[in-house]
């Protein structure tokens, strides 16, 4: 009979062996990684995936499953909370190399209170006791650094530098031809006829006379202007009617048509004067008041030319009148309160308000929150409850661009305060290209904002 029954123990046994090495075989593999532990206080107890390791902290573990992991982390004395923490065992790092995973884990102590004694019987008043010096401040106990974060992504572009100076002038060109000649001038009027003289004897002919200038040349007209057409010099065009201002006519000075006659004075000339263009120079403005999130952003002008507009923008000009970032609630203080009546706290203490009497002390009252519900003073056992308020947080950065066909130009700069901004920039729109004015956030933060914008 023993004899079976240490059988029976000794097939228990192995099986308990056989399901914990199975156990670890799902958790432990030994190919390269390492798993480094550390905690406060040390000397606790290490479990991986509910399997205790045998091992206490610091502890390094030489061989560990790729994926994810459950780490509880415990202390083998009373008084101590346990931590438990679901991590990624990864690969390889950014470079290809094996990557180890180094853990701290904090063990937060463990607060009991007994129930309540009965209460004694209060005896004298005796004189209060002189408040003694402040202690020393407590030693902060710093763990172990973390393991390095991976890259963030990558931040908005900064802003275009300023256009550098201009550069030494080139070698004049060589002069070109001579211009047309002019056309002749119109004959005077004819005279009054005189009286017929007496009739004399003919005489004999007189001799040729030198023969006369030239008659004018062509006006080389050439229809109506176009900005794509292709010109020489002393060409003559008139403006397209529908655009408004002075048709015409216009003549090309230097064979060169770099854009609408009316505006272009350095390649065209007008026949009378100051020529009008007709339409107006772009000169926009407007409003904006809105909250952008992080990473956002909006347009606050979208705007598509057409032949007849003005194609030349340099200056963007944005008036901030109010930035905020957000708003937080954050602890400011304590404060104290008897529950037993045994009136204020001594200095420098601050009464809490606004609590009911009784016999204990709520968890929470209006914006007062219960941190610990037995503070002793010289007058006193009280309760402590932590006071709060709103903060403002300073606003991030927004950034105000001119894009042309979705790219961005100089005409660009970021703001995090009220005030007025400026950039400028000479810009070229032909018909058909796009202009976006967009306000964006790339900070972290909710901003709000209001102010107005121009552009011309």
């Amino acid at each position: 009979m023993k004899r079976i029954l240490f059988n029976i123990i000794a097939l228990i046994v192995v099986l308990l062996v056989v399901l914990v090495a199975a156990a670890l075989s799902q958790t432990v593999v030994d190919d390269g990684h390492a798993l480094v532990i550390t905690s406060f206080p040390d000397g606790a107890n290490v479990s991986i995936d509910g399997v205790d390791t045998g091992k206490v902290t610091p502890m390094e573990l030489h061989s560990i499953k790729v994926g994810l992991h459950t780490i509880c982390v415990s202390s083998p004395s009373a008084g101590w909370q346990s931590d438990t923490r679901t991590i990624q065992v990864l690969d390889v790092d950014g470079g290809g190399r094996v990557r180890d995973t180094h853990l701290s884990f904090t063990l937060m102590p463990a607060l009991t209170s007994g129930p309540p004694g009965p209460q004694g019987i209060p005896g004298p008043a005796g004189p209060a006791g002189a408040i003694g010096p402040q202690g020393f401040p407590g030693l902060s106990i710093t763990g172990p650094a973390g393991t390095p974060g991976l890259p963030g992504p990558q931040g908005v572009p900064g802003i275009p530098g300023a256009n550098g100076p201009q550069g030494i002038p080139g070698i004049p060109g060589v002069q070109g031809p001579a211009g047309q000649q002019g056309a002749a001038g119109a004959n005077g009027a004819q005279g009054l006829p005189g009286f017929p003289g007496p009739a004399g004897a003919g005489g004999p002919t007189g001799p040729t006379g030198a023969q006369g200038p030239a008659g004018p040349a062509s006006s080389g007209y050439k229809g109506t202007w176009s900005e794509t057409g292709s010109y020489a010099i002393g060409d003559m065009i008139l403006r397209d009617k529908s655009v408004g201002g002075s048709r015409g006519p216009f003549w090309n000075l230097t064979g060169t048509n770099a854009g609408d006659p009316a505006a272009d004075s350095a390649n065209w000339t007008f026949c009378c004067g100051t020529p009008v263009l007709g339409y107006a120079v772009m000169n926009t403005s407007g409003n904006f008041s809105q909250s952008l999130s992080n990473g956002s952003s909006t347009g606050l002008l979208n705007y598509t030319f057409n032949l007849n507009d003005a194609r030349y923008i340099g200056t963007l000009t944005v008036s901030i009148s109010n930035i905020a970032g957000p708003t937080q609630t954050a602890q400011t203080g304590t404060c104290l309160f008897d529950a037993n009546g045994n009136g204020a706290p001594p200095s420098p203490y601050v009464a809490c308000g606004g609590i009911p009497p009784g016999n204990r002390c709520p968890s929470q009252v209006g914006s007062l929150s219960l941190i610990n519900a037995s503070f002793s003073t010289s007058s006193g056992n009280y309760c402590e409850y932590a006071t709060f308020a709103t903060v403002q947080v300073p606003p991030g950065a927004l950034v105000f661009t001119i894009l042309q066909n979705g790219i961005a130009t100089p005409l660009a700069f970021s703001a995090n305060a009220a005030g007025t901004f400026t950039a400028t920039a000479d810009l070229h729109f032909a018909a058909g290209d796009t202009l976006l004015l967009q306000m964006a956030n790339p900070s972290a933060l909710t901003d709000s904002v209001s102010g107005a914008w121009s552009l011309q």
